[in-house]
């Protein structure tokens, strides 16, 4: 199955099939607000990083984001079709740091969609 991950870092970097190295920057870019040139409007402003894995599905394309945040919110969403007006799902977890977060982000850069969804989500 051909599957690409698409990798928004918090102030609008990122790329196509980020190295694990990416992914780590990334995260941590969102949960340790240490910037000397960011002041605390530019960090509400650009709260969040996010992670998109998507794969053929006969004619659709189909998308999951993991989407952190730097108050601790996760957000796990699933597009049938990346076309589509709404999210066929979205789950959240709270209160995940930077290790959790990292764990679900391997779990995503691994293909590992069926071990993502018995994680501990809520509507």
């Amino acid at each position: 199955m051909e599957c690409t991950m698409t990798l928004n870092t918090r102030f609008g970097g990122g790329g196509s099939n980020p190295s694990w190295s990416d992914l780590q920057g990334a995260l941590k870019e969102v949960f340790v607000e240490e910037n000397p040139h960011c002041s605390e409007a530019e960090y509400r402003e650009h709260p969040n990083a996010w992670l998109d894995y998507g794969f053929q599905n006969g004619d659709k394309w189909t998308v999951y984001t993991l989407d952190v945040y730097r108050t601790g919110e996760v957000r796990f969403t699933k597009w049938d079709d990346q076309d589509d007006d709404a999210p066929e799902f979205e789950m959240k977890m709270e209160a995940v740091g930077l290790e959790q977060a990292s764990a679900l982000w391997r779990l995503m850069a691994d293909g590992k969609l069926d071990s993502l969804l018995e994680e501990n989500w809520r509507p």
